[in-house]
């Protein structure tokens, strides 16, 4: 990432652990393709709420719906390499929990770089996002709040 950023994003990233495992998204760049997990997330549409994008793009990007706990847990800033642009991303991240944990997820029909929904061990984290620290460091602090129960 050799360019500055062009473009400030406001984003929601959504933490979610469910029988030892973090609720996660495997996406393919379209410009690069380059594959890697994300948690669920993404753009602040206009007047909608931080907490209501993470729910909204949870439900959309896995199929799953669930509830925010508590308030916001962090806001932080990180450049973001994406279908050939670098973001100023501005992500505020929930973390939240299944509404109904023992139903299946509804079908989802998002975004052809969307491949699949998953639950990835929570041993597996360290090297799924090794690809970008920032990130990689925010998931593994609030998986461990969630596990903890410190969500407020």
């Amino acid at each position: 990432m050799s360019e500055l950023p062009q473009q400030t994003r406001h984003r929601t990233a959504m933490i979610c652990v469910h029988k030892e495992a973090l609720l996660v998204c495997w996406f393919r760049d379209p410009h690069s393709g380059r594959e890697f997990y994300v948690v669920p997330g993404g753009k602040i549409e206009s007047k909608e709420s931080a907490r209501e994008c993470a729910e909204r793009e949870t439900w959309e990007e896995t199929g799953y719906r669930v509830r925010v706990c508590g308030e916001a847990i962090a806001t932080t800033r990180y450049p973001f390499e994406w279908a050939g642009q670098i973001y100023d991303c501005v992500t505020t991240w929930f973390i939240g929990t299944l509404t109904e944990p023992d139903t299946e997820p509804t079908p989802v029909d998002d975004a052809e770089f969307n491949l699949r929904t998953a639950w990835l061990a929570l041993g597996e984290i360290p090297s799924a996002f090794a690809c970008h620290s920032h990130i990689g460091e925010m998931v593994t602090k609030l998986v461990e709040r969630a596990l903890k129960g410190d969500d407020e």
